[in-house]
């Protein structure tokens, strides 16, 4: 197997990090901040040529380290991503738990900063399966 280069992209908001194998379509993991002290992984891609190579996971241990180096959490919520944070007992100083939400006195702005955060990149994440579907439907690929 070729060597996995894994790049990371990102600007004020939110990033992904790219994972290449030469002659290979590459696989992704985007991910949005949620302040200074987090990230959110919210979704990771890995084309069909590269599963079962260890890519999936190669993008999630990149993540996972350069969160330690910046002393910061990850709230995984693509699945593959918590689930495979989850079986590696090594990595479990950096996952942040979500918490549950109060509901009590009324609309959003009484939420926690990082609560909307997580609220926002989950509907972030509906209108692109969405939007996928539509696509998916229409044939405008």
């Amino acid at each position: 197997m070729s060597e996995i280069e894994i790049i990371r992209e990102d600007n004020e908001t939110k990033g992904r990090y790219i994972a290449r194998i030469p002659g290979k379509p590459d696989a992704e993991m985007t991910f949005s901040k949620a302040g200074t002290s987090r990230i959110i992984i919210d979704h990771t891609g890995v084309p069909d040529a590269l599963r079962g190579m260890g890519v999936g996971k190669a993008l999630v241990e990149r993540a996972v380290m350069d969160a330690r180096k910046a002393g910061i959490k990850i709230l995984p919520l693509c699945p593959f991503a918590k689930a495979t944070i989850e079986r590696t007992p090594e990595w479990q100083d950096v996952p942040m738990r979500p918490t549950r939400i109060a509901m009590r006195s009324g609309p959003a702005q009484h939420l926690h900063r990082d609560d909307k955060a997580l609220r926002r990149a989950r509907r972030r994440d509906r209108h692109r399966r969405a939007y996928a579907a539509y696509l998916d439907k229409t044939g405008l690929d």
